[in-house]
Parts: structure tokens; sequence; C-alpha cells
């Protein structure tokens, strides 16, 4: 083994007694020096170290677990849509419920899915449309997956509520969701009111018909509802001509007139005890509702000619008997709680009355 120099030997010897330093600079005189460190400082920069070295990792180990999250989620979509696209394929149709329209095979057979397809690429929403098309005397149609392989459909016969006189004659009946049931109906069914004072877009069988103006559809619901749940009958025609004063034919001798749809039902609720409870004589009247809380009876040549005038428009053909008419008048009472005593008339020769 070769020995060291002695020079070399001395260095090395001088370098092991000192301290460990750090570079400051140059300094006031432009030669560069070295600090010693003390042993704190040392602690302190190891410290460092350490805790960057431990974020810098940290933050390796966060991308690292994104990287992965990311490849199994993209493993796990590719694995969901081969998946999807070999099994789920639609061996059964079949429809559910009891309908006197139509047969369950004529149904199952018009479903325009097709079996060998793939349960989730169709769209429920446009099958529906397609069946309301080719079924236009069912309502209610409701298309559902049962898993594996099954479509189910179910749906309701469609009961005609309401309809409209076409220009050239006739009437279009819709069912209860508004739908085209028939058109060129020269007669209507038992039960259902005709619509005056609106304007029908021009539609196919099992389309929602569509009205001039949008806010007259869920006012006519709102109506029906209210009809609905006071239990009035006998509704022969509604008048939207001006929203702000809704008028409706009751029977052969009613009109009633109901201003705008502030309280409906309330103001349904009235009439209806009105018609049902008072003896009032089987002659045109008009019963004025359109304040909540208070109706007016009036009959005379102005209750004939409204009511004529709501057949006309409405369409229908029976009119009401044109008794001798007399001079109008008027008396009102206020329809909350108890039933204030009439007063009597000063003037005026024509049957009227009020009512609460």
């Amino acid at each position: 083994m070769k020995k060291k120099p002695k020079k070399q030997v001395k260095k090395q010897a001088q370098r092991r007694d000192i301290p460990r330093t750090h570079n400051t600079g140059y300094t006031e005189e432009g030669f560069y020096r070295a600090v010693a460190m003390t042993q704190e400082e040392l602690e302190e920069r190891e410290r460092i170290k350490r805790t960057i070295a431990q974020k810098r990792q940290k933050r390796r180990r966060k991308k690292a677990a994104f990287r992965f999250f990311l490849l199994f989620c993209c493993l796990l979509v590719v694995g969901a849509t081969v998946a999807v696209s070999i099994f789920f394929k639609i061996d059964t149709v079949r429809f559910e419920g009891e309908i006197t329209a139509y047969t369950a095979q004529q149904i199952e057979g018009g479903c325009p899915v097709s079996v060998g397809e793939n349960l989730f690429h169709f769209k429920a929403g446009e099958v529906q449309e397609a069946l309301y098309r080719k079924f236009p005397l069912l309502d209610d149609i409701q298309v559902g997956r049962t898993l594996p392989t099954t479509v189910t459909i179910t749906a309701k016969d469609a009961v005609a509520r309401t309809a409209v006189k076409q220009e050239g004659g006739g009437y279009t009946l819709l069912s209860e969701s508004g739908r085209i049931m028939a058109q060129n109906q020269a007669s209507l069914p038992e039960g259902v009111y005709v619509i005056s004072g609106v304007k029908a877009k021009q539609g196919e069988l099992g389309e929602t018909l569509q009205f001039d103006d949008p806010d007259k559809l869920p006012l006519l619901e709102g109506i029906h509802q209210a009809v609905s749940a006071v239990g009035l009958e006998g509704l022969q025609s509604v008048d939207l001509s001006d929203t702000q004063n809704i008028s409706l034919r009751v029977g052969k001798y009613f009109l009633v007139k109901l201003g705008s749809d502030y309280q409906l039902e309330y103001k349904l609720q009235l009439v209806r005890e009105i018609i049902v409870q008072k003896d009032l004589s089987p002659e045109p009247t008009i019963l004025d509702a359109s304040i909540p809380g208070k109706v007016t009876a009036k009959t005379g040549t102005a209750a004939v000619q409204a009511l004529e005038a709501a057949n006309g428009a409405a369409g229908g053909e029976q009119q009401p008997p044109a008794e001798e008419p007399a001079d109008e008048g008027g008396e009102e009472a206020p329809q909350e709680g108890e039933t204030p005593a009439q007063q009597p008339e000063d003037a005026g020769e024509g049957d009227e009355g009020a009512a609460q």
C-alpha cells in the first residue's frame, strides 16, 4: 500500500479540524469568506431540508393517486360500456294494465322499440310520444325498463273531457291530459264541455293541443280542477276570450261570470250552492260571482241574450226557452256567513235575486 505524501496528510488533518461552513458572499474588501455555522443553525438547516423533501414526496404521492383514480375511472367506463353493449338486450316488450280501446298485443306490436335492441339505447319520452300518436285513445302512457331484458308499458283508456269547435265544422275532442283524441266529431259525448274564445293550432291525433295563447292552457286546467273539486255538474262551455272575465255556461239556464281566476274554487263553490240549494226558477239567469264572497242572480232580457251568445260562441244548438222577458234590475248579497235579509226593489219589473 502506497503511503500518502506528508503534505497531503497534513492538509486533510487541517480540514477535519475546520467546522462546517457556508458561503456568505463577498466582504467589503472584495474577498470571499466562509463563516462557521453553529450547531443550532446546522440542525435548523437539516430540518428545513427534511420538511421540503417530505412535502415533495407528499405531492408526488398525490399526483400518483390522482393518476391511478383517473385510470380506474376510465377502466370502469370502458367496462360498463362493453357490458351494456354485450348484455341487456331486449327480448320482451310487455303491456301491463286494463284497457278497452286496444288489445295488449296491438300495443306491444306497435311499440317502436325492437327486440334485440339494447335496453338503454332508447329514450322513454320519444317512445311515449310515438305511442300517443299511434294509439290516441290511450292516456297516461308510461314506458319503463325492467332489468335485465324487458320493456314495460302501462296506460289507461283516455276519457274525453273538453272539446274545441273547428272552423270547418265539428269538434276536436281532448282527453284529460289535453291530447287530441278525435277530430271532426259531429256531436259531443256526455260530460264534455266546449272551450270557446281560443284559437287552436292544427295538430295530429295523440298530440297535445296548442292554443294561440299558451297561458290559457294552465288556466283551463285550473278551471277543470276547481270544477271537479266542488262537484259542479252540467258544465256546458267555458269562455276564455278574456282571461280576466271568464264565463261558464252551466246547464240550460245559467251563465256564470267568474271574473279572473282569483279564488276560483271558492267562487265556484258558492255558485254550486246557489244552483243546488236555491229554488231558482227554470229561466235564463246570469250568476255574477266575479267578486269573491258575493253572487248576484239576474234574469230578464240580458240573461236571454247572454245565454244565446254563449251558445253561439260554443257552437251549441240547444237554446234555452225564451220566455217573455222583464226589465232588468238586481240585488246582491254577500256570500259570507249568514244570509242577509233581501231588500225590496225600488224599481224594475224583472225577476232578480241574490243568494249566498
